[in-house]
């Protein structure tokens, strides 16, 4: 009898080792409702080979959910809590072709439900191993004549440094293209103003293109309220049946002297916003690749805010970040050239940039349904957020060939 019991303590402690570690949930009080059933239907969807997408029923009293994960052998993890709204999270850093375990409980003052766990679940096989790497390059060309006010070292690292952030998404290469500089459109006509007078200045592209040249360039004395400007100029089409291999070949980026941002991290993400716009994501970008839904045609030329991009990568992700509860046309626009802040607040491609913005794989799958070989592997830690919130910096819309970033109020 007495061995009984000892193997059957030694079969409840190793289940009990399985379990998620209890977490108690905080501000625990005088108990005023019933603890809360578990919540059903886990499920798990693979997001990259790093991150995975976890989702649940909600159930009615619940306060907040606890989700934990662990590999398979190892110990679990506790996710933070997030809240009665949230049935879903997205839980990054995981370990490519590992199989995890995965649970969710459902808290509120009087306690948590039981655990329930969901199917063990193999993440992906490590996609960035079997990328090419750097096949993608920006070449970057910084215009000093055209402007007293130079940028210094640290800035023109700043701008390569989000140059580089672009390459790591996207990885393949782009047939090259080669400018005579001969024809009109191999130039840019920009202004400038000395003596209180608008002077024309041009940029002729000529040579060799491998696969995007950038000129940034400071612009003087320009009296009004904007951090930077960017226009699409070149492209070109890899094959003239398929609208969606059509590719900017080279972009101009604008700052204006008297918004430059003085500190890194303000500087960096307006870097990682323009330069993202001269790739595709724009009103350019998005018309030429034959997935930008507009409310009409008439709301075109008045910028109408009910936009949106359908292209089916950007759309899938959108589904798989937690866009699936969204009601409105997906994916969200602001106007012609952004994500809207609600719910992609978080993307260095929303309507309002925030300094802890990121790349996220709504925007990976945009430029996938542009035509370009993405790395899903890069994007960043990005969710969406259903709230508006207010932003560091604010997207003005004055030409749909342009945009305009103004400095934070």
């Amino acid at each position: 009898m007495l061995r009984s019991l000892y193997i059957l303590a030694l079969v409840l402690l190793a289940c009990g080792k399985d379990s998620p570690a209890p977490t108690a949930p905080a501000g625990k009080g005088v108990a005023t409702e019933a603890a809360p059933a578990a919540p059903q239907h886990l499920r798990v969807e693979a997001l990259t080979d790093t991150s995975a997408l976890v989702a649940w029923d909600g159930v009615e009293g619940a306060t907040d959910y606890d989700v934990n994960y662990k590999a398979v052998g190892g110990k679990w993890t506790n996710r933070p809590h997030r809240g009665a709204s949230q049935i879903h999270t997205t839980i990054w850093g995981l370990t490519p072709d590992t199989q995890y375990r995965w649970a969710v409980r459902a808290e509120n003052r009087d306690g948590p439900s039981a655990w329930v766990f969901g199917d063990n679940f193999t993440t992906l096989a490590d996609t960035v191993a079997t990328t090419p790497a750097d096949q993608f390059d920006i070449d970057l060309v910084f215009l000093d004549h055209f402007s007293d006010t130079k940028l210094t070292a640290r800035q023109r690292a700043l701008v390569r440094k989000a140059a580089d952030r672009w390459e790591e998404v996207i990885v393949g290469d782009v047939e090259d293209v080669f400018h005579d500089g001969n024809a009109g459109w191999h130039t840019y006509r920009v202004r400038n103003y000395r003596d209180g007078k608008a002077y024309a200045d041009s940029i002729r592209i000529t040579g060799h293109i491998d696969d995007v040249r950038i000129y940034v360039r400071v612009r003087d004395n320009v009296n009004n309220a904007f951090i930077a400007a960017v226009g699409i100029e070149l492209t070109r089409r890899i094959s003239w049946d398929d609208a969606s291999s059509e590719f900017t070949s080279s972009g101009l980026v604008e700052l204006y002297d008297n918004h430059i941002p003085p500190d890194d991290a303000t500087f960096f993400v307006v870097a990682l916003h323009e330069i993202g716009h001269i790739l595709g994501i724009s009103h350019k970008g998005f018309l030429r690749s034959g997935y930008f839904r507009p409310l009409d045609i008439a709301g075109m030329s008045s910028h109408t805010d009910e936009t949106h991009f359908v292209g089916p990568s950007a759309v899938k992700h959108f589904d798989l970040m937690g866009g699936r509860q969204y009601r409105g046309d997906k994916v969200p626009m602001r106007g012609f050239s952004h994500w809207n802040a609600n719910p992609l607040r978080n993307d260095i491609m929303a309507s309002r940039i925030n300094l802890g913005a990121g790349i996220s794989l709504v925007t990976v799958g945009a430029l996938s349904d542009l035509g370009y070989e993405v790395n899903f592997g890069a994007a960043d830690d990005v969710e969406l957020e259903w709230d508006h919130g207010s932003g560091k910096a604010t997207i003005h819309h004055h030409h749909p060939h342009y945009v305009r970033v103004a400095p934070p109020q």
